[in-house]
């Protein structure tokens, strides 16, 4: 982890790319197009398979490369941070696009108030507002939404208070976390807490992240006058990687923020879970015609089963 330095850089943007080629452009001209110009931008690419590296060397040689195996999204992260100058860190998804003025209000935020991280408001590409912080949650609540009770139950009483009532706050407010899409920190407190935890692959470490921060007595923001577009998942959709890290992840969050008993039970949950959909999916298998779709959706499932009891 780096140390704290000093210099006239205010805002490090350290985006993370894995086979990005076909948004990562968008993501970099929104920033390039921001009326605040004192930033740094590094790109850490997770092994790409496509011409995302190819597409940075050829269009974008001011940006900080850095190429890597693919070693996870918050090791990559810290990796950035390593080579980071800036007062504040700004992680941003690739398949992102910050609106004018974004880094000017948070840089502004940073200097005008005491808070560690501050998070964006994030938007469809069709300008709906999406998710874009909660509140920590039991394993009670994970619980409810392994077996989609949240989405077919969405006004349940768990869903809304980790979801604040469902309000958009139109100003300033501090939350307990916020989606990791797009925000930002200050560089003495990432540091302090020694970035994020590498055991996390993808998925959860935001939350881990401000989890530890709070327990530092630091503070956490939404910020709704940064705004972002996030085309949600881009990279992941491509792999179907979250029927599997996603829930590897989620077990881990329990066992190191809840305990042993509840990373237990959420652990058993998956194995269930896996077997309910594994019924469902042979079933499609035998009656609907997207058998390829299907099978590699049998085979996620399987392979997350057999972690969920340990072979």
């Amino acid at each position: 982890m780096a140390k704290n330095i000093k210099n006239d850089i205010k805002i490090s943007i350290i985006i993370v790319t894995w086979n990005s080629q076909d948004y990562i452009e968008d993501c970099l001209n929104s920033i390039y197009k921001n009326s605040f110009k004192d930033f740094e931008i590094i790109v850490i690419d997770n092994f790409s398979a496509d011409l995302t590296v190819h597409l940075l060397r050829e269009k974008y040689p001011d940006i900080k490369l850095i190429q890597s195996d693919n070693i996870g999204f918050g090791a990559a992260c810290n990796l950035g941070f390593h080579y980071s100058k800036g007062k504040y860190v700004f992680f941003l998804n690739p398949d992102t696009e910050v609106k004018l003025d974004c880094l000017k209000n948070i840089y502004d935020f940073f200097e005008n108030n005491d808070a560690h991280i501050v998070g964006a408001k994030l938007l469809w590409p069709d300008g709906r507002y999406q998710d874009s912080y909660k509140r920590f949650f039991g394993p009670f609540a994970s619980w409810l939404e392994l077996f989609e009770a949240h989405y077919y139950f969405p006004n349940n009483y768990v869903n809304r208070k980790i979801n604040y009532d469902f309000e958009i706050f139109d100003k300033p407010a501090e939350v307990d976390w916020v989606i990791g899409a797009a925000f930002a920190v200050r560089r003495e407190i990432f540091a302090s807490v020694n970035g994020f935890d590498e055991d996390f692959f993808m998925y959860f470490e935001e939350i881990d992240l401000c989890r530890r921060v709070r327990k530092l007595g630091g503070t956490i923001y939404f910020l709704p006058s940064c705004e972002v577009i996030h085309k949600k998942g881009k990279s992941s959709v491509m792999s179907n990687v979250r029927s599997v890290e996603y829930f590897k992840s989620l077990y881990l969050y329990h066992l190191k923020h809840s305990s042993l008993i509840s990373a237990f039970f959420i652990r058993i949950s998956i194995a269930l879970m896996c077997l309910i959909y594994l019924f469902v999916l042979f079933i499609k298998f035998v009656f609907f015609k997207q058998k390829a779709a299907i099978k590699k959706k049998i085979k996620n499932k399987i392979m997350l089963f057999r972690w969920s009891i340990g072979l």
